[in-house]
């Protein structure tokens, strides 16, 4: 497993963290912006990216840098807080986001958004968005990359 963030303080922490055995085997920890992924084309069978696509300036762009690092029959997952669309949360989240922005936080991102991209991008299908954590209050989100050639 290879992990990325664009902070060399917090993959200090986290090369720490895998030193002292308190986190899953990493092969690798790289300082890197997931707007210009360093990996080679078809790299991985799998991108996970956790609380990240909420919070990067253009997620459509690191979903591109994600699709194009995972091999065809990989999947791409995302772990997020999308917001509500309809009830009270959704006027409540609305309300707090002027807040939540000032802090770095857009807790007013739409999973419509994440929906465009994967109807925009041909070899790219969205085959799960299940509720997790307390309240069901994240997503996890899986996409599959298929081979357009073989239809899979």
């Amino acid at each position: 497993m290879t992990g990325i963030d664009l902070s060399p303080d917090m993959i200090g922490k986290a090369r720490a963290r895998a030193q002292s055995g308190c986190a899953a085997t990493i092969a690798c920890l790289e300082v890197m912006d997931a707007h210009h992924l360093t990996f080679p084309d078809q790299s991985h069978d799998a991108v996970v990216a956790q609380f990240v696509i909420t919070l990067v300036s253009d997620a459509e762009r690191v979903l591109d840098e994600c699709r194009r690092v995972t091999s065809p029959g990989g999947e791409i997952i995302l772990v997020n807080h999308f917001y509500s669309e309809t009830g009270p949360m959704a006027w409540l989240e609305r309300r707090l986001a002027p807040a939540a922005h000032r802090l770095g936080l857009r807790p007013d991102f739409p999973f419509g958004r994440i929906v465009a991209w994967a109807n925009a991008t041909p070899d790219c299908r969205i085959i799960e968005r299940r509720a997790s954590g307390p309240f069901g209050w994240f997503s996890i989100v899986r996409i599959r990359k298929v081979d357009v050639a073989r239809g899979s």
